[in-house]
């Protein structure tokens, strides 16, 4: 299965290590790393969902706090 991907994915994977070398030695490195454009708008999506989801029950979340 693997053998019949390579070659195939969208990703170079040596600039992939490259890149995950180079975050290893940052200063201030990514607590995540999207790797590909695939990766970015997967991530994209998700958090769209999630804001929508967020956004909806605004109301409920914050309706919890004490009143001043």
């Amino acid at each position: 299965m693997r053998r019949a991907a390579n070659g195939n994915q969208p990703g170079d994977p040596a600039r992939i290590a490259d890149v995950i070398i180079d975050v290893t030695e940052a200063a201030d490195p990514p607590v995540r790393l999207l790797l590909g454009s695939d990766a970015v708008a997967a991530a994209l999506t998700a958090a769209e969902t999630l804001a929508a989801s967020d956004a909806k029950w605004r109301t409920v979340s914050e309706s919890v706090a004490y009143a001043n």
